[in-house]
Formats: C-alpha cells, sequence, structure tokens
C-alpha cells in the first residue's frame, strides 16, 4: 500500500540524484562546511562538532514545541499530533499524559532514546530530535525496550501471533521476542517494533544520536549501544537493523519539515536527514570515501572588502589582529555603541559562511572591527571606528559599553572554549566574572549576560579574524639619504617576496607598499 508519506518518495528520489545542493540541502546553507571531505570517525566527529551547539529546551516548554514539529495538517485550524507509535488521533492541548492503561486516552512527550538509557542527563533530555508525542498507553507498552523486530509465525495472520504478547490497536506497534534473524545479543528482553511507516524516522533519530553526543555515549547503558565506544558504538545487530530501516523507508517529507522545525527552535540539524545516505560514510560500505558536502563554501570577496575567518580555538587569537563580534544565525555582527545606549547596536553582515566572511568595515551601516591587545587572559577589544575599548560598568544589569581607556578589569577580558564544544568561544569580563559578551535576539542587541539567562533569546556569539592579504597600493619614489630611509624602514621584501637587507636598491615591498630606494 502506499502510505501519505511515501507519497514524496520518488520526486526525492529525483532530487537527491540530480541536486548539487549549491546552497546546502533543505536550506541548511553551509551548515555542514567543517564536514566536507571528512570520512568515517572523522567525519562523525566534524559532524558532532557541527550539531552539538544547540538551544537547551526545557521539559515543559515541548509541548508548545511540538505544535510545530509534529503536527499533521488535516485541513483544520490546529492540526493534530501526529503520532508515530499508534492510529489515535489527538488534538494539541489535551489531554496530557491521560492513560487508565487504555490506548486513546492521551498522549505524552517519548524518548525514544530512552532516558533511563543516559541516566536522564541534559541536554539529550531534553533534545527534540529524538523526543515525539505519542500515545500513552503505547509509550508505557514500549517502555526502556529497544527497538527491534519481533519473531513472526508465517502460519497464522498477525492478529493471532502467539508470539506477539502486546501490541497497538491494529498492530500499529508490536512488543514481542526478537526475530532470530536480528542476531539480538540482548538475552530474553523483548523488544519493541515500531511500525514500517517510521522506522527509517527512527533509525535517522538514532544516528543523530550517537553522533550528537559522540562524547557522552561511551558512558551510557543501553542495549543498543556498546559501553565505552565513540564510533563504533551501535552494537552489530543494532546497525545493520538501523542501516536497512532507513533504506527501506527513506526520507520523507515530514522528516524535512520536522528538521527544519526543530532547527528553528535549537539550532541545529540532523544531518542523516539532509543527506540521505550518510550513514554509509560513517558506518558503511563508503565509510573510506570522503564526504562531498556538494557545495563551495569559501566567501567571496569583493572590491572595497575585508576577508575574515571565523576562530574556532582560543589558542587562534592574535594579538594586532582585528575582530569581527557575530550571532551568525542571524546574519548580524557588532557595530558601534551610541553615547545613550549601555548596549552595542547590531548590523546586517551579509551570507556568512561556515569558513568565514566578507564585508565592508567601519562606515556606516556596516560592522565594527575590534582590535585584539593587551595579553591572553587579560585582552583589550579597540572598537577601531569607535577609538573606545569593549568594557562593562556594573555586575547587576545587563550592560555593555564602551571605555575611552583600558585601565581596569572592567575593560578586559578572558576568552575561553566552551567546555563541551571545543570551538565555540565565550568572552568573558575579568571584572564581573560571571558575565559574557552574548546576543539577545529579541531585542536584537549585544549585551552582557550571565550563564543563567542562555535560552530561546539570548545566544552565544562568534569571533571571525581579519585575514585579508595586504595589496601593494602604488609604487611612491623617495629622493632622500639611505639612513632616514633605513630608520623609517621595517622588514623589507623584493619583488619576489625575499627578504632583502636595507643596502638593497631598487623597488623593495614595506608594509604592503611598493617604494624604490635609490
Amino acid at each position: 500500500m502506499i502510505t501519505m508519506k511515501k507519497l514524496t518518495l520518488l520526486l526525492l528520489t529525483i532530487i537527491l540524484v540530480t541536486a548539487t545542493w549549491a546552497q546546502g540541502p533543505n536550506g541548511s546553507g553551509d551548515y555542514y562546511g567543517p564536514a566536507d571531505k571528512k570520512k568515517g570517525a572523522e567525519l562523525k566527529t566534524a559532524l558532532r562538532n557541527i550539531i552539538y551547539k544547540h538551544v537547551k529546551r526545557d521539559y515543559d516548554q515541548l509541548w508548545e514545541d511540538f505544535k510545530s514539529t509534529d503536527k499533521f495538517d488535516d485541513g483544520t485550524a490546529d492540526g493534530r499530533v501526529w503520532d508515530m507509535y499508534s492510529v489515535q488521533q489527538y488534538t494539541f492541548g489535551a489531554p496530557y499524559q491521560g492513560n487508565g492503561g487504555l490506548e486513546g486516552a492521551g498522549y505524552n512527550r517519548e524518548h525514544s532514546f530512552p532516558k533511563s538509557w543516559f541516566f536522564e542527563g541534559a541536554p539529550m533530555y531534553t533534545d527534540l530530535f529524538h523526543l515525539y508525542p505519542t500515545d500513552c498507553w503505547v509509550n508505557s507498552l514500549r517502555n526502556n525496550h529497544p527497538y527491534g523486530e519481533i519473531e513472526r509465525d508465517a502460519s497464522k495472520p498477525i492478529d493471532q501471533d502467539p508470539n506477539t504478547t502486546n501490541h497497538s490497536q491494529d498492530y500499529f506497534s508490536r512488543l514481542g521476542y526478537a526475530a532470530s534473524h536480528l542476531g539480538y545479543d540482548g538475552g530474553s528482553e523483548q523488544v519493541f517494533e515500531p511500525n514500517d511507516e517510521y522506522k527509517g524516522d527512527l533509525a535517522r533519530t538514532y544516528f543523530y544520536m550517537v553522533t550528537c553526543y559522540e562524547n557522552e555515549v561511551p558512558t551510557w547503558d543501553s542495549p543498543m549501544t556498546t559501553k565505552g565506544e565513540s564510533y563504533n558504538v551501535l552494537r552489530p545487530w543494532a546497525l545493520k537493523m538501523l542501516m536497512r530501516w532507513s533504506k527501506n523507508d527513506p526520507v520523507s517529507q515530514k522528516e524535512i519539515d520536522r528538521n527544519n522545525a526543530v532547527y528553528e527552535i535549537q539550532e541545529n540539524r540532523n544531518p542523516f536527514i539532509d543527506y540521505p545516505g550518510l550513514e554509509d560514510y560513517i558506518w558503511g560500505d563508503l565509510k573510506e570515501t570522503a564526504f562531498d558536502c556538494g557545495f563551495d563554501y569559501t566567501p567571496p570577496v569583493e572590491d572595497g572588502q575585508r576577508q575574515f575567518v571565523k576562530v574556532t580555538s582560543a589558542d587562534d587569537l592574535e594579538l594586532g589582529k582585528s575582530y569581527l563580534f557575530v550571532y551568525e544565525k542571524s546574519g548580524k555582527a557588532m557595530a558601534g555603541r551610541t553615547d545613550t545606549k549601555n548596549y552595542l547596536d547590531p548590523v546586517d553582515v551579509g551570507t556568512i559562511y561556515t569558513t568565514g566572511l566578507a564585508t565592508q568595515v567601519n562606515v556606516a551601516g556596516k560592522p565594527h572591527t575590534f582590535l585584539l591587545g593587551g595579553t591572553k587572559n587579560a585582552y583589550t577589544f579597540l572598537d577601531e571606528a569607535d577609538n573606545t575599548y569593549l568594557a562593562l560598568q556594573r555586575d547587576d544589569q545587563n550592560q555593555l559599553i564602551t571605555s575611552a581607556t583600558a585601565t581596569s578589569d572592567k575593560e578586559k577580558w578572558t576568552v575561553t572554549t566552551f567546555e563541551s564544544s571545543p570551538d565555540v568561544l565565550q568572552v568573558q569580563n575579568n571584572a564581573y566574572t560571571e558575565r559574557y559578551i552574548w546576543y539577545n535576539e529579541q531585542n536584537t542587541r549585544f549585551a552582557s549576560y550571565k550563564s543563567s539567562s542562555l535560552n530561546g533569546r539570548i545566544h552565544y556569539i562568534s569571533l571571525f579574524k581579519d585575514v585579508t592579504p595586504d595589496t601593494p597600493t602604488g609604487i611612491i619614489s623617495i629622493n632622500t639619504n639611505l639612513s632616514s630611509l633605513n630608520s623609517s624602514l621595517s622588514t623589507l621584501y623584493n619583488l619576489a617576496g625575499q627578504r632583502v637587507s636595507d643596502s638593497y636598491r631598487g623597488i623593495v615591498i614595506k608594509n604592503g607598499r611598493k617604494i624604490i630606494k635609490k
């Protein structure tokens, strides 16, 4: 039977074969740029570093989140809850968590990757990519049993199968003993078999979980994963089954829409939905083949623009270099501060590529560059347009101001690496050490906030370093005595780029300018 989910399969297959993903799959742009040309374990880690950074949800927020992530459009104003475990139909809002030992009494929040397996730890506990609204009774039936395929008695119809010990209405989902072909190594524990319609969805959910939480998964206790492993983390029987599920039930429009909806909330994506078959490049037959994202994510540089690269480690900071403060998702960069404001304004910075960006700076409507000075663990940031230093004035308000001087700890900053994600940098004030420079998306401003402020509207920022190469600006003919000339020159190079001494005669390059030494 052709189901509603499969109606888009033919079109999707054609798209996947012919598309070059010039702007990234499903509107993701260059989101996956750092994973380009990686393979196997290296590819998995690169993807982890991309998708791990996301907005942590509160458990109670999930009820409202489901209205955008799991709405089945049935023609009504609000739609209905899209339940992948049962054939029950629910409208959003009520009833929550009704059960009473009956299927159809209510729906709740299902951890498709059972929370007991990761000891109810954060941020897994509220990660929308593995949380789904499901019928309460069927959710209870599943409990924390692993996914699997149950043994069938081919001589009997499904509704007379003696090996099916429990099931949902119309046998949409089943609990029973694992089929012998699985090679299941879970002993006598039963397995939960979802409907064929959603096996691929749940397989890609599991691929996401063991990738996103690569650093955490070695400690988890699960019948589908192996303790101490981070790459080959799925047990052989589970990996084989999930790979088969993913191929037999390809990505649907439902998954694409849900992926985009979760991205709007959590600000991360499931790459196994964006790139069908990606799992083969990590664990399958293609794991020795470099993965090609299929797009060019190198920022083009136009006349008058400066070129910047994203800083992914605090060790990459260089004194004397200029930097941009950027909130990547909204394409905003920090500009200046007016005298009446206790925050710095954002401006649109144009296209931001994973590896960098190009923009004009320090003119009206464009971002300001900030010159890095001071010393490590006591950096200063000089606004090169306004000639003022970033500073804080007090600890009891979310302010960010500027100062004409940088003499106290209020104008000095420490740049640290976010503990759980090494490519996320935090700019921390030295006087008020609980305060960081972050972006307020709701009020559209760069200001200072404490860690407790991080939520759906307060976000991390990135630093982008100016790497624009110096270019010659013309030949200057100087008629002066050598002693005067030499005292004003630093390192000299000939036109071949070779360093030359002060006694050299002819055209030399000093600080990017051509000069004739006579």
